[in-house]
């Protein structure tokens, strides 16, 4: 079972690069590489609500932990990188292993980058993808997090708390059916 897991996120993965294109005609995507660690952390702390609280060093230990937790939790997670002018500007991991749906499990985007268009094809091509393959898509959020508003366009809408009295939300997005949900190509 664990080959044609591997063989159906490498489909899935091949059909969001396809869906990217089409939605960033002006920017690239790639498999994420061990070479990436550097950006990824330097994105992570970049990226990250308590930059201004903590020490760059306490952050890059954050990173680590979440990184080796989120290799350990999804080990078969598509991971891509967005790339603007050749050099990376954002990334994506989907766990599209799950029975019943997509995970978005961490989107992110360069600080000087944003608003030029990443993050929201990383996201339409997420949805796009698992709307042919016929998956929800679920992410979970903070509630205060400036990029909900764009989720919640996307058509996720807040399922639940993770815990009460915590900032952190559930969202899903139901499957679209389009008109010829034939395949990506």
């Amino acid at each position: 079972m664990a080959q044609l897991t591997s063989i159906m996120t490498l489909q899935l993965a091949e059909d969001f690069d396809r869906a990217f294109g089409r939605r960033a005609p002006g920017l690239m995507v790639r498999a994420e590489t061990e070479a990436d660690s550097g950006f990824l952390r330097d994105l992570f702390v970049r990226c990250s609500p308590l930059r201004e609280r903590l020490a760059p060093e306490m952050l890059a230990m954050q990173w680590r932990f979440q990184d080796a937790s989120h290799r350990d939790a999804h080990p078969l997670a598509m991971r891509r990188i967005a790339l603007a002018e050749g050099m990376p500007v954002g990334r994506i991991l989907v766990d599209w292993t799950l029975a019943d749906r997509s995970q978005g499990i961490d989107i992110a985007v360069d600080p000087e980058h944003r608003s030029r268009g990443a993050g929201l094809a990383m996201l339409r091509a997420w949805v796009d993808v698992a709307d042919a393959w016929e998956r929800p898509c679920e992410l979970t959020v903070l509630s205060a997090n400036p990029a909900r508003k764009i989720y919640e366009r996307l058509g996720f809408r807040a399922e639940q708390d993770l815990v009460d009295g915590t900032p952190l939300l559930v969202m899903i997005r139901p499957v679209r059916q389009r008109p010829s949900a034939a395949g990506i190509s």
